[in-house]
């Protein structure tokens, strides 16, 4: 299933983003990439959706 979000904030273990409806979830940096990366914001930037 895709959910479209938004990202809130970034954090060295992971992106936080918005659902919607007041929800709010957590994707840890291990499972931002199927290559390593240091820090998420090597794939996203605060407000993308």
């Amino acid at each position: 299933m895709v959910v479209e979000a938004r990202i809130t904030h970034l954090e060295q273990f992971g992106a936080f983003v918005d659902l919607g409806c007041g929800v709010i979830s957590m994707i840890p940096i291990d499972r931002i990439s199927v290559s390593r990366i240091r820090h998420p914001d090597h794939r996203f930037v605060c407000g993308m959706r």
